[in-house]
């Protein structure tokens, strides 16, 4: 005998199941052991959960084939089995089939909201939208200067397919930090656009929406279409801090479907933007927005328009299935050829001769031609103990300029500065008026300067690996050689976390790792876990190999009862879905999907 955390049941029916280590063995016998809560010791939870079980027989949920084939037990018989096991072996199964139906029911779910978002609503609908072969496609293709990577190849075709059919389109695209995403978006854009439709492109900032806008722009000039057939697309920018008779000639332009594509932030899915005939949504750091903002720029047209949402932020496989398994998914798995590995070197904060070492590395480089970044985990000092040790933005910032980085043109760039401040500090170390940007983690997405070729991250143990891996991005933009320094002033443990990161180079691995090492609920927040699939899970834990392997199989399962025509899928299975729905679809924008200390 020995002492464990266990099981724990309260009288309005929450449970929280841990591990089979919570049982001990009596006299040849398997007894669960229950924390004692209050006055209520475990012997009383083993007595009360008895009865339960006795006065509340419970309703099988899972269809029979189904617990055939993967070898399950009766809903009644796992729960007795996990609370009263005649062996470990079978309380180990009855956990397996318990994490199994949770799966089951949150996949189900998950499908049937799919279903129900693709379904016909009127003959509007029926009639879908429908984008063809398209010749401006193919000229675009022909005029890159560049070869699609068979990735690239592969998913452009999933896209376009999908666009083929009547049913709108809901499609995740995820690939790693300069895979190629954004080109693939542009494409399906202008086949939308040469179809007869508008094409809208949102991001969670500004700067990204000016950012990709203007990207568009320099493919259009590439492609001289003004020499061809086809008509050049006209494109507009709509966010919040324009000027109001900027945002008036954009809301008019995309009303009267002068502009064929706009970019824009949260400003498009304002009650007073209309479309006149949207085709394609497309929504950029997908993470960065609600289920509820999502659906609002496809309730912009009737019949809704297709949807691709993007993520340069590598989710493992089993967290998007459970995040978004509404949605289909495409991996760009390569990157463009002639790009060099970033080498990434692991510093602690306290050895003065290495760290200095990192600045003058980056020194180095601006005096080649080159950029930099420093980022740092916050905006200011904090008079929080736990946060005291940690560097911040603005408080580093001028010792920087006077010390490390004397005579080097610096610009500043962090959340709280205003939007015109932000867009400056961009421009100017776009066009090379500043060498060097010291900033928090607000450039972990949106921000593409080739020119940059080092990065140095100060408290590095701040951020988890997955986020690391986003603001190395930031560098190796080209086939310039580029370098990341991760300092860390953490104890040992976060000193090794962080040391992965040295041969660590894939998005995906580095998540998988990420989620291994700090758990489902660290990894994405708090808040986005509650607001996901993730928040539901009573038993599942996805950082468990044997809990994927039911995902995966649970998924397989879920999606055999919706194949042609109505879903087959039980009443009492259907109604207990209507009743208590695993995903609690909230109009709310998730967290970011990391901890980056901005708000300290």
């Amino acid at each position: 005998q020995r002492p464990a955390s266990g099981t724990m049941w309260d009288l309005t029916g929450n449970v929280e199941m841990t591990s089979l280590d919570d049982f001990i063995r009596i006299e040849k016998q398997v007894i669960p052991v229950y924390p004692a809560k209050g006055v209520i010791k475990s012997g009383t939870f083993n007595k009360l959960i008895k009865k339960g079980l006795g006065a509340c027989p419970p309703v099988d949920l899972l269809p029979l084939e189904v617990v055939k084939k993967y070898n399950l037990m009766r809903y009644k018989d796992a729960l007795q089995g996990i609370h009263f096991p005649s062996t470990l072996e079978e309380a180990n199964q009855a956990r397996r089939s318990l994490v199994f139906q949770e799966l089951f029911l949150l996949q189900t779910a998950l499908m049937l909201r799919r279903y129900q978002l693709q379904t016909p609503q009127n003959n509007v609908d029926a009639k879908g939208i429908r984008v063809g072969t398209s010749g401006l496609l193919e000229h675009a293709c022909k005029s890159l200067p560049y070869d699609l990577t068979s990735a690239q190849s592969r998913v452009l075709e999933e896209v376009l397919g999908d666009m083929m059919g009547a049913p709108p389109m809901m499609r995740l695209l995820q690939g790693d930090v300069g895979s190629g995403k954004t080109i693939v978006a542009l494409l399906a854009m202008l086949s939308a656009v040469d179809a007869g439709f508008q094409a809208a492109f949102m991001v969670p900032t500004e700067i990204l929406a000016v950012q990709q806008a203007h990207k568009l722009e320099e493919f259009l000039e590439t492609l001289k279409l003004a020499d061809s057939d086809f008509e050049t697309p006209k494109v507009v920018v709509l966010t919040g801090s324009m000027k109001a008779s900027e945002k008036k000639e954009a809301m008019e332009a995309t009303a009267n479907g002068a502009a064929s594509i706009t970019f824009g932030t949260h400003s498009l899915i304002s009650e007073g933007v209309k479309f006149l005939k949207l085709g394609l949504a497309v929504i950029d750091e997908q993470h960065k927005f609600g289920v509820e903002q999502r659906s609002k720029l496809q309730s912009k047209n009737q019949p809704p328009p297709h949807l691709l949402s993007m993520s340069a932020t590598p989710i493992p496989r089993t967290l998007a299935l459970t995040m978004y398994g509404e949605m289909a998914l495409s991996y760009i798995d390569e990157v463009p050829p002639g790009r060099q590995p970033i080498t990434t070197s692991v510093y602690r904060q306290a050895d003065e001769e290495r760290r200095r070492s990192a600045y003058q590395k980056l020194v180095s480089e601006v005096q080649k031609g080159n950029k930099g970044f420093i980022v740092f985990p916050l905006i200011d000092s904090s008079e929080n103990e736990d946060f005291q040790s940690i560097k911040a933005a603005e408080a580093s910032f001028e010792g920087l300029i006077n010390n490390e980085l004397r005579g080097i043109p610096c610009g500043l760039l962090h959340g709280r500065l205003q939007p015109q401040e932000k867009l400056n500090a961009q421009n100017d170390f776009l066009e090379g008026r500043t060498k060097v940007l010291v900033a928090t983690a607000v450039i972990e997405v949106g921000v593409d300067i080739p020119e940059a070729s080092v990065i140095i991250v100060e408290n590095s143990e701040r951020f988890g690996l997955a986020q690391l891996h986003q603001l190395r991005g930031r560098v190796g933009r080209s086939s310039r050689k580029s370098h990341c320094f991760l300092l860390t002033g953490g104890a040992d443990a976060s000193y090794s976390r962080i040391k992965h990161m040295e041969t660590l180079d894939n998005g995906f691995a580095v998540s998988e790792l990420d989620l291994a090492l700090r758990g489902a609920g660290d990894f994405i927040g708090t808040r986005q876990a509650g607001q996901s699939g993730l928040g539901s899970l009573l038993l599942a834990d996805m950082s468990l190999e044997p809990d994927r392997i039911a995902l995966e199989e649970a998924r397989e399962a879920a999606s055999g009862a919706f194949g042609d025509g109505e879903p087959k899928l039980g009443q009492s299975l259907l109604m207990f879905l209507q009743n208590n729905p695993p995903v609690p679809f909230l109009d709310v924008a998730p967290d970011n999907i990391y901890d980056t200390f901005e708000s300290q």
